[in-house]
């Protein structure tokens, strides 16, 4: 049995797609389903909507079980989690954002990569959305990202059973672990989904990625909203890795051995790669012949232009089984702005976790 696992908050109008599309996958699926949606005190219609949305698909699908519990009060996606977990009958939770939306197969793929290979907790592709045409800019260059940080590298880390996070967005757990580690630990961090998921290998539960099943999630589609999720982010990232499970960096594993690569090549990069792009007014001022100068950025533009086009298109090809998913691989010159405002807010997030703050919840209106 599985049981579907929704925290909302203020999501009336993304609950009712989200609690559909559980539906259609509970319908490919031959087990028992139910679908728990925890309501965590919202302000507006949240609760009437997820119970419409429920009463509606159990006309067609009647053996799907689902019911809304309310919190009284907003007391945070941790404990919303919690309750729904310890209301959820199944041996299987599936952990699902409430801006998110399952494909139709996407159940099943997840099921039988757990029962064929052993796992603990599995993740699958998430594809950033606007929920409409998808054609607003930031959506777009995050479209491109997720391709790249999904559909290859968390490829790559599934080969070597080092699955850093099962994103909140497609998570399917097995209940007693997932079920232990709540009630056992008390999660601290603003990035929940990698805290439980670095606890679970530091209790050698094994972490898979199944690139095929796929979940749509809301993207930010403003710099304010994109600018506040990366900074949780990597507020997050810095709290769980430098504190709450800082320990694992000393560990002689795979997972150790990533954490520290994304050190050197996520953090660090970060500070060489603003450094390179405040020296180059400099270096064309001081160099010896500034027209050579200026003509070897002039190859060198197009040369990077030409690597970066064909590390997309692999990537889109991994991740949509497409080279030119929508055209996406024409906005790849655009790529690097969506790469200058991750690199900034790391370093800003650097500086502040230093400064004692562990980052915080922004909630988007809806």
């Amino acid at each position: 049995m599985v049981s579907f696992v929704v925290p909302a908050y203020n999501e009336e109008k993304n609950v009712s797609r989200c609690v559909s599309s559980l539906f259609r996958c509970a319908e490919k699926y031959d087990g028992p389903c139910e679908i728990i949606v925890v309501d965590d005190g919202s302000s507006d219609y949240t609760y009437e909507v997820a119970w419409s949305a429920i009463g509606l698909n159990r006309r067609r699908r009647p053996q799907v079980r689902g019911k809304v519990i309310r919190h009284s009060a907003n007391l945070g996606k941790i404990e919303a989690i919690k309750t729904g977990v310890n209301s959820a009958l199944g041996s299987l939770i599936a952990v699902v954002d409430a801006d998110s939306w399952w494909f139709p197969d996407t159940l099943v793929q997840l099921v039988d990569y757990v029962i064929s290979n052993g796992k603990k907790a599995v993740t699958g592709y998430v594809h950033p959305s606007d929920g409409d045409s998808e054609l607003d800019p930031y959506v777009i260059l995050q479209q491109l990202e997720y391709s790249q940080g999904l559909g290859m590298e968390r490829c790559a880390q599934s080969l070597g059973d080092s699955v850093l996070v099962v994103s909140g967005a497609i998570g399917l757990y097995d209940a007693d672990i997932l079920r232990a580690i709540l009630s056992e630990k008390t999660l601290r961090s603003v990035t929940e989904d990698l805290e439980i998921t670095l606890e679970m290998h530091k209790r050698g539960a094994g972490v898979g990625y199944v690139s095929l099943a796929t979940s749509s999630s809301i993207a930010p589609q403003s710099f304010g909203a994109l600018w506040n999720q990366r900074s949780r982010w990597f507020t997050g990232w810095l709290h769980n890795t430098l504190g709450i499970h800082r320990d694992m960096l000393m560990k002689r594993s795979s997972v150790s051995l990533l954490l520290w690569y994304c050190y050197v090549f996520e953090y660090a990069g970060a500070s060489i790669d603003v450094a390179a792009l405040v020296a180059f007014p400099f270096l064309f001022w001081f160099a010896p012949d500034r027209i050579i100068y200026a003509a070897g950025l002039l190859v060198f533009l197009p040369y990077g232009l030409l690597v970066g086009a064909v590390s997309q298109a692999i990537a889109l090809k991994f991740a949509y089984n497409e080279h030119n998913y929508r055209d996406l691989l024409f906005y790849t010159p655009f790529y690097p702005i969506l790469r200058l405002i991750n690199l900034l807010a790391r370093l800003s997030s650097f500086g502040k976790f230093l400064l004692g703050d562990n980052g915080k919840w922004h909630h988007a209106k809806r």
